[in-house]
């Protein structure tokens, strides 16, 4: 065998070599690009959340009438948010007198929704709610009972619906009831709140070695 010859062996044993090291790497690439594909396609889509702000509001007490449209009053609570400094503001409602122990907003919206999300815009001393309860068919349940976590003038104090399952109420509502301690410092207004939640029920089935969203 002469030196050409033994040389060309040995280039085309070389090249199978590589082939054979690229066929054993591949099929790892190819498992992770599946499952990424499975995850993609098998992802849990829910259904649409509706926002929505309050079209009519009433108070236990108000710095305004609680009869009557105007400054400080339940009114100022209807619609989006609209104070734009952290100041008094007669856009905001505010109870009858500072320091008033537990009082009590309620809030109506146009929709019924299964609630999620509930937002309230505290625009002056922040922290005082303590309550939040839905209306039910079979009257207020409390979907939120503790401390009022946010400490910022002009933000939101952010309640989430946690059942440990499905992060829903079990129940339809147009009507939230928030209740405030009044004795946290300084006049607590709140200038809006949005209510949030799916118009439609659902709940989650098996589906071979998947799950799936079934609307009721």
């Amino acid at each position: 065998m002469n030196k050409f010859m033994l040389k060309k062996i040995i280039f085309i044993i070389s090249m199978m070599l590589i082939i054979s090291a690229c066929e054993t790497v591949a099929p790892q690439n190819e498992i992770n690009e599946t499952e990424e594909i499975q995850d993609e396609e098998f992802k849990l889509v829910l259904p649409n959340k509706l926002r929505q702000w309050a079209i009519s509001a009433t108070a236990s007490s108000a710095y305004g009438s609680i009869h009557a449209d105007g400054d400080w009053t339940p009114s100022s609570l209807i619609g989006e948010p609209d104070v734009i400094k952290c100041e008094d503001d007669p856009k905001a409602w505010v109870s009858a007198q500072e320091d008033d122990d537990l009082q009590w907003i309620e809030l109506i919206y146009d929709k019924n929704v299964y609630v999620t999300d509930i937002r309230i815009r505290e625009t002056l001393g922040p922290g005082a709610v303590v309550m939040i309860e839905a209306k039910s068919d079979d009257g207020y349940k409390t979907i939120f009972e503790g401390t009022d976590n946010n400490e910022e003038c002009l933000d939101f104090f952010e309640f989430t619906y946690n059942d440990g399952e499905l992060n829903k109420t079990d129940f339809m509502t147009d009507t939230i009831k928030i209740t405030l301690d009044t004795n946290v410092a300084d006049w607590n207004e709140i200038d809006a709140v949005e209510l949030i939640g799916y118009q439609r029920n659902w709940h989650i089935e098996p589906d071979g070695n998947f799950t799936k969203v079934v609307l009721e």
